[in-house]
């Protein structure tokens, strides 16, 4: 998968096939090895050999990456995805606690079900972009499962990983590829984080009346947060407050997309 580096995998590799993590690493800079230090390696150790063993996605195929998340190589890591921090936070090096993070946003955002084993909305979203007509009724649709409640609380917490991470690659690409970066900041900046945390913890959060809203595939391949054909609600308010919330929620989900392929 894109989103491993080379240098980041060389570290990885390393350390999960070291008998000893401390011996086995070699820091770019200078680091002063303490408790938290230690606790780092041990999780790169940890993590390895799942990480790795995403490497071979070469693009974002979510069946394929979440079939390798479901493996034993990958167990340690999906029982700490949904922890909000890890074990190399605070490091001189944010590398590998940005790697972490990413690559938890990644699974929860391709992979997440229900209770019933169901895809999560926005998940669905995702792994069916490729439809004509696509519900995006996200948030209220999530609002009937704790688990896709969860999803989307955590994919909350991680978006500033992913909206460094989006950048830098989408600066590698060839400039006819790149998206605009005012798209990406205007998608960012427009998610109301407190206040989709608030609706998703509240009651009001499985009563609120469903619109069947879609969206245009074209608009999917022309993620342009100011798209007015995204912009249709029914005149409510709080359902047009909503479904901003999931308009923006969507053209992350499309930017990572394609930034991943």
């Amino acid at each position: 998968m894109k989103s491993i580096t080379l240098t980041l995998l060389s570290l990885i590799i390393g350390i999960s096939c070291a008998e000893n993590p401390i011996n086995s690493y070699t820091p770019t800079k200078n680091i002063n090895i303490n408790t938290e230090s230690i606790s780092c390696m041990l999780a790169i150790k940890k993590y390895g050999s799942c990480l790795y063993n995403l490497n071979d996605t070469t693009s974002l195929d979510f069946t394929s990456a979440c079939s390798k998340f479901e493996t034993d190589n990958c167990k340690e890591f999906l029982n700490d995805v949904y922890n909000t921090t890890t074990d190399c936070d605070g490091q001189d090096d944010d590398s590998i606690d940005s790697l972490i993070k990413q690559i938890r946003y990644v699974y929860i955002a391709g992979c997440s079900k229900d209770e019933n084993g169901n895809l999560c909305p926005l998940t669905e979203f995702i792994q069916k972009r490729n439809d004509v007509k696509i519900n995006t009724d996200i948030v209220n649709k999530s609002c009937s499962s704790a688990n896709c409640k969860r999803q989307l609380h955590n994919m909350i917490e991680l978006l500033p990983y992913t909206k460094s991470y989006v950048e830098n690659q989408n600066n590698n690409k060839k400039n006819e590829e790149q998206i605009p970066s005012e798209w990406i900041d205007i998608t960012y900046k427009q998610i109301d984080v407190d206040s989709l945390k608030t609706y998703l913890d509240s009651e009001v959060c499985s009563k609120v009346n469903q619109n069947n809203t879609t969206v245009n595939i074209t608009d999917v391949n022309n993620p342009n947060p100011n798209n007015s054909t995204m912009a249709n609600t029914n005149g409510n308010d709080e359902s047009a407050a909503i479904f901003s919330q999931d308009k923006n929620l969507i053209f992350i989900s499309i930017i990572l997309i394609i930034i991943f392929n």
